[in-house]
């Protein structure tokens, strides 16, 4: 069966492995495994969408086809199936957005032949992974395409949005690995709708599966390195592989439950070592500027993400450096500074977009409108008041900062719920009554969320005194059965 008009004689004749191809070949037939398709998207103008392919020598390569090829081959490229495909042009493929191990790229074209390979292909092999741990994204550069695999531990809801004058859609995911790093990764339109969607009801159902993600890309912001998914990326929920199963296995038998840190241990012990760490405290927010909270950010589309890069005013618009596009229209984004504080101490700290907004309860553009366009500078201090003082759970990326500093950047905040803290600490007294010394001296940093003491459950409390009779101590923090 051949997918278009143009007929193949002799298919085989010409066959070599995806590695031979380049320009200078003549005639050539590669026989391949699809691995991958995209839907079709935009490139400026023309229209275009991808797949990519892989041999049985382990040769990976990926075709592109323009405008009328879409109609030609797109609805005939199925993942998994096996083709034999010549008469593309073979072009040279920028290394920055080249994932696969292949120099080069075909594009097709309408003399292209597809052709469904009917014999034995139990010889070539299905996807092909070239997994990086996340300890490693924070060294990558802007752009870089990756492969990752992970635990899924949390997922956003989905959130609409209008780009470029089309509506998209976009969610976080949280992502662990066993480097023992967790990142912040985003699923972008389909993405968001098919496999967010699917990754949202499993942890609801109180399930944390395994996700692979193929050809990713690296983004820096404000809060450090992230992922997103590009019209290029695969994404597998489960995946049967050899690595997925081993990193079931490690999550399994991973400690849940995570330490707690005080201000003080932050100041002394973390973001030392080149690489940020991500900690979580219990914290209230003591002080926030509120004269440059938020900024103009760029609203474009940049490798399928939001640019959400600093805007500069460019007489009746804006211009963004990285785009190089001027735009009449910006996003306002939050760039919180603030200082937060616990029992042990304060620290200054900036809060990014996402975690602003839960804190503050109004997004970014509505209270810039409400400061500037009316002039109402009384009601944005009444908003920013009503924050101080409230309890959060803050997960911050500590890095090293200048002068022997800690730079803080609060990732997110949650509504700090006293009956959770108060199941965690009963969980590690529980461990202290069982004798599990080791248990509770691997868990230091955990604290009670109010100094002195509270009375957790049927006498027992946890009390900031040192060397109570019958004590023992969590984290620095004495406990007393009465």
């Amino acid at each position: 069966m051949y997918l278009n008009r143009y007929p193949v004689v002799n298919s085989e004749a010409h066959l070599i492995p995806i590695s031979a191809l380049t320009p200078y070949q003549g005639r050539w037939t590669i026989k391949v495994r699809v691995t991958g398709k995209t839907e079709p998207g935009y490139l400026g103008k023309a229209k275009i969408f991808s797949f990519d392919m892989l041999d049985a020598n382990g040769g990976q390569i990926r075709a592109i086809g323009l405008n009328s090829a879409i109609d030609l081959f797109y609805d005939k490229i199925v993942p998994g199936n096996a083709y034999l495909i010549s008469r593309g042009l073979v072009k040279p493929v920028p290394k920055m957005l080249n994932l696969l191990n292949s120099d080069y790229q075909i594009i097709m074209v309408p003399t292209t032949s597809i052709e469904i390979y009917s014999g034995d292909d139990s010889g070539i092999p299905g996807q092909k992974h070239n997994f990086r741990q996340i300890s490693e994204i924070e060294n990558m550069e802007n752009d870089a395409m990756v492969d990752l695999l992970g635990v899924v531990t949390s997922v956003s809801p989905s959130v609409a949005i209008v780009q470029n004058a089309l509506k998209t859609h976009k969610r976080t995911i949280q992502l662990k690995d066993m480097s023992g790093r967790a990142m912040a990764i985003t699923l972008w339109g389909n993405s968001c709708s098919a496999e967010g969607h699917q990754l949202e009801l499993q942890l609801k159902s109180g399930l944390n599966p395994i996700l692979s993600l193929k050809c990713g890309s690296v983004v820096s912001g404000f809060s450090g390195k992230s992922v997103g998914t590009t019209s290029s990326s695969q994404l597998k929920i489960n995946p049967d592989l050899p690595e997925a199963e081993k990193l079931r296995q490690w999550y399994a038998t991973e400690p849940k439950n995570n330490a707690f840190r005080t201000i003080a241990q932050i100041k002394e012990n973390f973001g030392m070592l080149g690489q940020p760490d991500l900690i979580t405290v219990v914290a209230s927010i003591s002080y926030v500027h509120t004269d440059a909270f938020c900024y103009p950010a760029c609203t474009f589309m940049f490798n399928d993400k939001q640019c959400n890069k600093r805007l500069t005013a460019n007489g009746d618009g804006w211009w963004c450096k990285r785009c190089l596009r001027s735009s009449e229209t910006c996003d306002y984004r939050y760039l919180l500074l603030c200082q937060i504080q616990d029992h042990s101490g304060s620290c200054n700290a900036t809060a990014f977009h996402e975690a602003a907004d839960e804190i503050i309860g109004h997004n970014a553009q509505e209270l810039y409108m409400i400061q500037n366009n009316e002039q109402d500078d009384a009601k944005v201090e009444e908003i920013m008041r009503g924050i101080l003082w409230r309890k959060y759970v803050f997960k911050l990326r500590v890095k090293e900062g200048a002068r022997n500093g800690v730079k803080l950047g609060i990732v997110k905040a949650e509504k700090f719920d006293p009956s959770d803290m108060s199941r965690h600490v009963l969980g590690e007294i529980d461990n202290l009554l069982k004798g599990n010394s080791s248990s509770a001296s691997g868990t230091q940093g955990i604290v009670t969320p109010s100094v002195g003491r509270t009375n957790l459950q049927a006498g027992l409390t946890a009390q900031t005194s040192q060397n109570a009779s019958g004590s023992g101590t969590i984290g620095g923090t004495s406990l007393m059965i009465q």
